[in-house]
């Protein structure tokens, strides 16, 4: 049978992934659960509800987070409307990294022709994955809608909760189909994961044009149509049958493809490359930076979106967070400044820490390739390990310069074009270069753990999520101060509304500078992993 033991493979996938996923169901569903109780905070009466819809009939608001609904902006209407699309995309990207391993990952690392060595059918392997993504989003709809009519009974009724839940899951469920879809027309993983992200942004931009211009061009996106469920107001669980059709259709058609295509190939083969390489591409930093080409690409234009986004918001910004008090608690407090300033520094300390998410990868990436035995080749070379190591780091810190003149560059475009006084591009660049010395300090804890603790090198993305929590939802949690002064955000100034205080991002320099010299006195040696 083609599906002979998926059974075993689905235990299988659970037991592996155990940790991966419990941890990304908590977050998903927490957040959720937390942001549905402190909404009721933070607009609790009409008039401030009402005051807030009107500020959200702004075209750059539509097309972030989707057009008004309802007769009357009620608390949990108003929850689904700005809540919605974030976390769909929160699930997406979860079910595409989640298909993508399981499936193309494996292949191409050999691990599936393992399990393909065993009495296993030929499709068991995609269709146990797809159970799984299955049964993971079905938890994520049922919890999620429980969860927020257990929380909110007053104010979120369980039919229009459950749509909810139910409109995050099968949209995710589709995500992820659409990824086993690429995953058999793509042979590389990176070429999975690229399209699949692909398909992300772009069903965000055809969702935004389509609610920009009428209904009929968002019905192409996952996210367009599960938008249409409309929780709480008209709760369509239509449109949920509609979100399992079309994951079925994606389903179906990757199950075919997956039977008559080679194993380890796909069905568009890898574009050839060239029959010798050039001089650049020899050397070990060529060879960084040709492997991290697609990514840092894609990121870059990603993080330049997400600042023109944040941009397209400020002409509208001083009427909106004078109306709301819990709002200007997220703002650094300073009475000297108008309210579109604190907003401009407090989403580049954001955008700072979202760009770091591809720079982080590109650090540690060097771990990824000691896992399967690639260095190898390389340090069997006439290159030293610490000149192998610098290459990942010159082309981190590198990066890390050039994502963050992306966002300030995205931030500021919009931002000008929507504003009665133009920002000055000059300042906004420095505003946002001030963070410099703290993505290089979490450069440097990364490179300290490759040197010393490679096995706990995660570390890093747990402290990137720590300073992340910290700096954006800190104030308006009232945490203690001290937390926020345990990253080094809390030691850079928020310009222009804080002092600059360079003796501050000396010591910062400093700290990131001795790190990254541990971390390259523990990799020169000690035993490197096959």
């Amino acid at each position: 049978m083609l599906i002979h033991n998926a059974n075993r493979l689905v235990q299988f996938i659970l037991r592996r992934d155990r940790v991966r996923l419990f941890i990304w169901l908590v977050s998903v569903i927490g957040l959720t659960l937390v942001f549905s109780v402190f909404f009721g905070e933070m607009f609790p009466t009409q008039e401030e509800r009402d005051i807030m819809a009107e500020t959200l009939k702004n075209p750059a608001m539509v097309a972030m987070i989707g057009p008004l609904y309802g007769e009357t902006y009620t608390q949990d209407v108003m929850f689904a409307h700005e809540m919605l699309l974030f976390y769909i995309t929160a699930v997406a990207i979860m079910n595409i990294l989640f298909v993508a391993r399981h499936t193309r990952k494996d292949e191409e690392l050999g691990r599936l022709e393992v399990v393909m060595s065993q009495p296993v059918g030929r499709l068991a392997n995609l269709y146990s994955t797809f159970v799984v993504a299955t049964g993971i989003n079905i938890t994520i709809a049922l919890v999620t809608g429980v969860g927020l009519f257990a929380l909110n009974p007053q104010t979120m009724g369980l039919d229009g909760s459950l749509v909810y839940g139910f409109s995050l899951g099968m949209a995710g469920l589709c995500y992820a189909a659409v990824t086993a879809l690429f995953a058999q027309i793509f042979e590389t993983n990176l070429g999975t994961l690229g399209f699949s992200f692909a398909f992300l942004i772009l069903s965000y931009l055809v969702r935004a044009a389509g609610d920009l211009s009428g209904e009929v061009l968002s019905f192409l996106s996952p996210m367009g149509i599960a938008f249409r469920t409309y929780p709480y107001y008209k709760n369509n669980w239509l449109i949920i049958v509609l979100l399992v059709f079309v994951s079925l259709l994606f389903g179906v058609v990757a199950l075919y493809l997956n039977s008559v295509r080679d194993h380890g190939a796909g069905l568009v083969a890898a574009k050839p490359g060239r029959t010798h390489a050039t001089r650049f591409l020899q050397s070990p930093l060529g060879l960084v930076m040709r492997i991290s080409r697609t990514f840092t690409i894609a990121w870059l234009v990603g993080i330049f979106v997400l600042g023109a986004s944040y941009g397209s918001v400020l002409g509208d910004l001083e009427s909106f967070f004078e109306t709301n008090e819990m709002f200007k608690l997220m703002l650094p407090q300073n009475a000297d400044y108008s309210m579109t300033e604190r907003f401009i520094a407090f989403i580049q300390v954001i955008l700072a820490m979202m760009g770091l998410v591809p720079v982080l990868q590109l650090v540690l990436k060097i771990r990824g390739e000691e896992r399967r035995g690639r260095n190898e080749h390389v340090l069997a070379s006439a290159v030293s390990r610490k000149r192998y190591l610098s290459c990942y780091v010159f082309s981190a810190i590198i990066l890390a310069v050039v994502i963050q003149i992306a966002a300030t560059l995205g931030l500021w475009s919009t931002g000008s074009a929507v504003m009665e006084s133009p920002l000055a591009i000059g300042r906004m660049f420095v505003h946002g270069l001030v963070f410099m010395p703290s993505s290089l300090l979490m450069i440097g804890i990364a490179v300290f753990f490759i040197g010393w603790l490679p096995k706990a090198s995660s570390f890093a993305w747990a402290y990137l999520g720590y300073c992340f929590f910290t700096e954006y939802m800190g104030d308006l949690l009232k945490l203690p101060k001290w937390l926020k002064k345990l990253t080094p955000y809390g030691y850079t100034p928020k310009l222009p509304v804080e002092d600059f205080e360079p003796l501050n991002l000396v010591i910062i320099t400093a700290i990131a500078l001795v790190l990254i010299a541990f971390g390259f006195a523990g990799f020169s040696k000690r035993d490197l992993e096959g």
